[in-house]
């Protein structure tokens, strides 16, 4: 069975947004490339790879990350993006997944997501030079980190990528 991520990239204007601002780029990143998902947050770690340090998921993220990693528990409400708060309560009580009340609901983390984490744009590319030597390119997780250096470059502008894994 593969692995696969999830990356959002963020972004916040240091001198104007208190919240987080969701990017353009976001949802499940093509590339299955395990040294990096050991890199990013020791996953399929068979590399001996130094991870980064395991943040977990941001307290702030923004409402669209937060609406991809979060279910909300609601009995009343059918969809895939609902659950109900038994079948909440029995993945809280096995740690498959973790409460929290947000716009005045409770949600859990979808029990199908592992490893969540976060990092910098410097952060990103010092992964991706621990990982490709000796002239391997991967344009892909390069094209990310170009685009997040570009936002970066606009000032003010703090960016980050979130991002979780599933089996």
């Amino acid at each position: 069975m593969g692995c696969d991520i999830h990356l959002h990239v963020e972004t916040r204007n240091r001198k104007y947004d208190v919240d987080w601002s969701h990017c353009s780029f976001h949802g499940d990143f093509s590339c299955r490339t395990y040294e990096m998902f050991a890199a990013l947050n020791n996953v399929r770690n068979d590399f001996g790879i130094k991870p980064l340090e395991n943040r977990g998921i941001p307290s702030d993220l923004s409402y669209l990350t937060f609406s991809k990693y979060y279910l909300l528990v609601d009995d009343n409400i059918i969809s895939n993006d609902t659950i109900s708060s038994n079948k909440a309560d029995e993945y809280v009580k096995h740690g498959r997944s973790k409460m929290i009340t947000r716009y005045s609901h409770r949600y859990i983390s979808n029990p199908d997501f592992h490893s969540p984490n976060w990092c910098t744009t410097k952060e990103l590319s010092e992964c991706y030079d621990k990982v490709f030597k000796d002239g391997e390119v991967d344009v892909d997780w390069l094209a990310l980190i170009g685009y997040m250096e570009m936002l970066e470059s606009e000032e003010d502008y703090e960016v980050r990528a979130v991002f979780w894994f599933d089996n």
